[in-house]
């Protein structure tokens, strides 16, 4: 950079032209004829540290006797951080003006090993961590390993090119990769930042517009980070190895996440179980049909169930009611065969609808509706948004855009029609997460016109995670849902004993016409009508089921419940939660049970533990979420990054490292031991050496490896540890009786299980059952193991059908299999215990629940027909179906003809157009699957990803995936009204995809200058003066 002194001002010479900083304009005339340019028209001012910082751009800068510059026609660099993301992007914009490029993801970082240091930095004390701690925390960047070619690459276009557009993510992150991409390419021509949260056309436009400066306090909160993050990996992680076991690493965020995951292990693993018991009765009043009832209360108080119990198998309050025996139960409700109506009660409630999604929200829904772990829910979205399909997915703000706002409405008119749309806009109230950032809006479909999931050329997993954002975005604007629910009371002559009955159903659908929260919502009870019955009403007992219930321990984190965890406690960003749980995996710290929960390895608890004892505030919730505020001071440019870091790594009485050294002295050797509830007299330990988790035996002094991947509850028990000990094996619970085959208990990679028999190395195949939720394998003996065995059960054959039915459970649960479908049984149902009639009537009352066809007209030649589905009646033409208005939708039985005819009169010709056009859509879609198909198998360059699975790769090629593209529009000519503003213009080319003119103007300008506003925290002063 070049200047000269101008009083007490300095003009000065940068990237994109000339610029001045002063106290106030005017003093000498130099100062003056570059405030002419300004008051002119050209360039712009700010404050900066108290001062005025002016702008003049290269076409507006003129010296004593010189002209304007010619105007400079070629290309301009736009650079992102994806392939993908840029190849949709130059869709939109002109080749001749435009050239995209990727710069792959960050550029410069911290050296990630020794050998990475640069020579002459190598002998320096504080090299090693990457960042000079003694010299106001000074960052060591160099090129990432691979990225010298990508940045020869970008340097030789830019050669060739007008001026440079920084078009990386809204972000931090994306922030810091366009200060590293100046950094490294030192461009000499005019250079902006692009902005935008969705890749469309319009925004791309927009965006280009109305550029900005680089954000430097987000290019200061994200080096924060990386160097808070730099300093507690390298300073905490030696003293795991040396303490513990070599390789394991502590991290920031990453300890405090493993914290949350073990101490809920804990709880599990102090979990004392209770059973109690409950009746369910079938009562019938007149000559209805039966009703099911519960038994309530038992001489005034209440019968305890699950949530009456404390963990350790205790009741709460003594003012319940525990049945413990099923003698008990038998003696409260002998010689009870008949009940009386106490009291009858009938609501009607109204359940508002969700907000859009942001990052957590949607990786909760995705990972319990999907069943996705987070970092593939992330990825998918990635994708999504870099083909312009969704907006930017990381984001903390619930609240839509007005323009987001009125597509939404549109589309749920379009869709449902306006009685489904909220009475104002649903934007307004919305709970927000801890420390929300809000700088984007929440995550919906891309555009001004929403694209259905139907019409996009998506697949597995991308056409799901579309879908469900979709309909929660179409859901966000919608009226609430209205249910009515009506409860009977019952009890016995003597008022002894108390029943209930109760059930609900909707009136009104509302939102859930386009999205249910959960399965749980369409529960047993809903949609089930409860007769009109009168206090003092006679009900006969015409049936009694006898139930007995465990008590379940806390249930282990899953993906979805862990992101939620952390946010609520302020801990991390939606931009790190899936690389949190990613981290974590990778390391060995956790493991997936039943491919959905998170469970901590024996290893995880020697380092929690460690982190825990000597170091809690690391492992505090409290203490990382008061980080994460002080990085979004200085992100907003309130605080002070060379301060906090002071404060956080040097304090002579909290800071890390001095800590880490104090603390390092009084560490021994029972850091090293496991200590479980269940092996308090075992005389055994379980380890952690330098080869990973074993067991020694404390008299003899033997040891015995175990599996790294055998879990703290598999050895919580005094007779696994023994058994392993003598004989080095899995243990075996006893033998079946009736095969005399042996019993184990072992653990796969979706969890324990049980198993028949001994893998012998034959084809054979071995019978097993899984440990269902919650289930301890210390709990587990051999009458539970072979009751676990006993599944599938064969019920008997329909009594209409006479096709079997069977009893089972799987991964979602127990259910019924009946003539290849699957249908689950409600929560009060014993699949062990269940017989046929029962489970008869409940794929009844599943088949009464189908929607079905209630009425079929034609009118004028069209064939319209009155359904009734799962959320109220509705009329279905060809492929599409239409929601009918409340009035009909009170009467479908009744609906007439010219009920019909006048509904109808102004959407029939709409919905054969739709149906058309679907139909065609279908066809279309088809036959570019079909050439796609050869296209790729013609290909030797497509993209290949490895399967989710590694243990399902091995041995085979990895599955080619589909990549996400662009939409493209089709040709049609454009009309120029005169509405442009002169600021863009598109043209459409042969080959049906538009271009865009060059919406740029000259005055696009990097502020050199503002680099000084740095000066203050001496972090560039260095360069500054060069």
């Amino acid at each position: 950079m070049d200047y000269v002194e101008c009083g007490e001002a300095r003009l000065g010479f940068g990237y994109n032209g000339f610029w001045f900083l002063g106290r106030r304009v005017g003093g000498t005339r130099a100062v003056v004829n570059v405030a002419n340019l300004l008051l002119d028209g050209y360039g712009g001012s700010r404050r900066v540290n108290g001062r005025n910082l002016f702008t003049v751009p290269f076409a507006a800068a003129k010296g004593p006797g010189s002209s304007k510059k010619k105007e400079d026609r070629r290309k301009a660099l736009v650079v992102v951080e994806s392939p993908a993301k840029a190849k949709t992007i130059q869709k939109f914009l002109s080749e001749e003006e435009f050239q995209v490029e990727s710069c792959i993801g960050h550029v410069r970082d911290l050296p990630d090993s020794a050998k990475r240091i640069p020579a002459k930095y190598k002998g320096l004390s504080w090299a090693r961590l990457g960042v000079d701690v003694d010299n106001g925390f000074e960052p060591l960047y160099i090129i990432v390993n691979g990225k010298q070619p990508v940045i020869t690459t970008l340097r030789r276009i830019l050669a060739d090119c007008s001026r440079l557009i920084l078009a990386t993510d809204e972000d931090r992150e994306g922030e810091a990769i366009a200060w590293h991409l100046l950094e490294v390419l030192k461009p000499k021509v005019p250079v902006a930042r692009a902005v935008f949260h969705e890749i469309t056309k319009d925004a791309i436009v927009s965006s280009f517009s109305n550029v900005r400066d680089l954000n430097l306090s987000l290019v200061k909160s994200q080096e924060t980070r990386r160097i808070l993050d730099r300093l507690a990996g390298f300073t905490m992680s030696p003293l795991l190895w040396k303490k513990i076991s070599p390789g394991l690493s502590a991290g920031r965020v990453q300890s405090v996440a493993l914290d949350f995951i073990v101490q809920r292990e804990n709880r599990r693993l102090r979990f004392v179980r209770a059973s109690f018991w409950d009746a369910k009765l079938k009562l019938q009043i007149g000559g209805e049909k039966e009703i099911p009832g519960v038994l309530s209360e038992v001489r005034g108080k209440k019968i305890a169930a699950g949530t009456d119990f404390d963990e350790q198998g205790k009741l709460v309050s003594d003012k319940l009611v525990w049945i413990k025996e099923e003698e008990e139960l038998g003696e409260v409700l002998n010689g009870m065969d008949e009940v009386v109506v106490k009291s009858v009660d009938r609501r009607k409630l109204t359940r508002q609808p969700p907000a859009p999604f942001i990052t957590s929200t949607m990786q909760q829904a995705a990972s319990s509706r999907l069943s996705l772990p987070a970092g593939a829910i992330m990825r998918t979205a990635q994708k999504l948004y870099e083909a312009g399909y969704i907006t930017y997915m990381r984001t903390d703000n619930p609240e839509l855009s007005n323009q987001a706002v009125a597509a939404t409405r549109d589309a749920v008119t379009a869709q449902f029609g306006e009685e489904y749309l909220a009475s104002g806009t649903s934007n307004q109230k919305r709970t927000k997460p801890k420390n929300a950032q809000e700088a984007h809006e929440a995550i919906r479909p891309a555009g001004n016109v929403f694209m259905k999931p139907g019409d996009l050329p998506l697949e597995g997993s991308e056409l799901k995670l579309y879908s469900l954002i979709y309909e929660r975005t179409l859901a966000s604007q919608m009226a609430p849902a209205q249910y009515e629910t009506m409860g009977i009371t019952f009890s016995d002559p003597d008022q002894t004993v108390v029943l209930k009955s109760s059930a609900s159903r909707i009136l009104f659908a509302g939102f859930r016409a386009a999205y249910s929260q959960d399965e749980e919502e369409r529960s047993d009870g809903t949609d089930r009508v409860l007769p009109d019955v009168n206090v003092g009403d006679r009900a006969l007992i015409s049936g009694k089921t006898n139930c007995k219930h465990d008590t379940s321990p806390p249930p282990r984190y899953s993906d979805a419940s862990l992101v939620k965890e952390m946010e609520q406690s302020g801990v991390g960003r939606p931009s790190t939660y899936a690389a949190i749980i990613d981290t974590l995996e990778n390391r060995g710290y956790v493991c997936r049970v039943s491919s959905r929960y998170l469970a901590p390895s024996v290893t995880a608890f020697a380092v929690d533990s460690l982190l825990s004892n000597y170091f809690p505030d690391y492992v505090d919730a409290d203490f990382t979420a008061r980080m994460e505020a002080e990085l979004d001071r200085i992100a907003n440019g309130d605080g002070n990054a060379k301060e906090y870091l002071t404060r956080y790594y040097l304090d002579d009485d909290t800071g890390l490292r001095n800590v880490v050294e104090t603390q390092g002295e009084n560490i021994d050797k029972s850091v090293k031991e496991i200590k479980l509830p269940g092996l308090k007299d075992a005389n055994i330990s379980v380890m952690v050496g330098p080869y990973g988790p074993y067991l020694v035996e404390n008299e003899k002094g033997d040891r015995v490896s175990i599996p790294s991947n055998m879990l703290p509850e598999q050895l919580n028990s005094v007779t696994t540890v023994k058994a392993i000990v003598k004989t080095g094996e899995e243990p075996q619970i006893g033998v079946d009786p009736e095969t005399n085959l042996p019993v184990l208990c072992k653990l796969g990679p979706y969890g324990p299980y049980v198993q028949l028999g001994v893998d012998d190395g034959s084809k054979a195949k071995l019978k097993r059952a899984s440990l269902p939720s919650g289930m301890s394998v210390s709990e587990v003996d051999l009458p539970l193991a072979l009751k676990l065995l006993s599944l599938p059960r064969a019920l008997g054959d329909h009594p209409e059908t006479s096709t079997p039915v069977v009893a089972s459970t799987g991964r979602f649960g127990p259910y019924l299999s009946y003539e290849g479908e699957f249908v689950s049984l409600p929560k009060d149902e014993d699949v062990y215990s269940i017989e046929l009639d029962r489970a008869v009537e409940i794929l009844q009352q599943k088949a009464q629940r189908r929607k079905r066809r209630i009425s079929s007209w034609t009118i004028e030649d069209r064939e319209v027909e009155v359904w009734s589905g799962r959320y109220g009646p509705y009329i279905k033409f060809g492929s599409a179906n239409v929601k009918l208005s409340k009035e009909l939708a009170e009467r479908p039985e009744d609906i007439t003809e010219e009920d019909l005819k006048a509904f109808l009169k102004d959407k029939l010709e709409a919905l054969e157009e739709k149906a058309t056009k679907k139909k065609g859509t279908v066809t279309k879609s088809s036959g570019t699957k079909a050439a796609k198909s050869q296209k790729k198998k013609s290909s030797s360059s497509a993209e290949e990803e490895p399967a989710d699975d590694p243990s399902k790769a091995k041995g085979k090629a990895a599955k080619k995936t589909k990549s996400i593209r662009a939409r493209r529009k089709p040709a049609s000519k454009k009309v120029d009204d005169g509405s442009s503003n002169g600021t863009s213009s598109s043209v459409t080319k042969p080959d049906g995809t538009e271009s865009v003119e060059n919406p740029l103007t000259d005055s696009f300008t990097y502020k050199v200058a503002v680099v000084e506003a740095r000066d203050d925290e001496g972090t560039l002063e260095a360069k500054v003066a060069e």
